[in-house]
């Protein structure tokens, strides 16, 4: 079955990307957890500035998006605090 596989080689994104990266992990992130953009807690720029730095560093969409749920439940939690 591997002879309708085509693999497709694609440029790693640029820090110039990561506002729309940034954005579709919310959009994917309060989705998965069944609740609307608007009811996740606002990350500091500060926060959101440290996880683009390290997304400039190379790390993977994956761990990007790992960054950002982490720091969202923080978030949460000091919002309910």
């Amino acid at each position: 079955f591997l002879d309708r596989l085509e693999i497709l080689r694609i440029q790693r994104p640029t820090v110039e990307h990561f506002p729309a990266i940034y954005r579709h992990a919310l959009q994917d992130i309060a989705r998965d957890a069944g609740i609307s953009e608007a009811s996740l807690p606002e990350l500091s720029p500060s926060v959101v500035t440290a996880i683009r730095d390290s997304f400039k560093t190379g790390i993977s969409l994956r761990r990007v998006k790992g960054a950002i749920t982490k720091s969202l439940e923080i978030a949460a939690q000091h919002q309910t605090n």
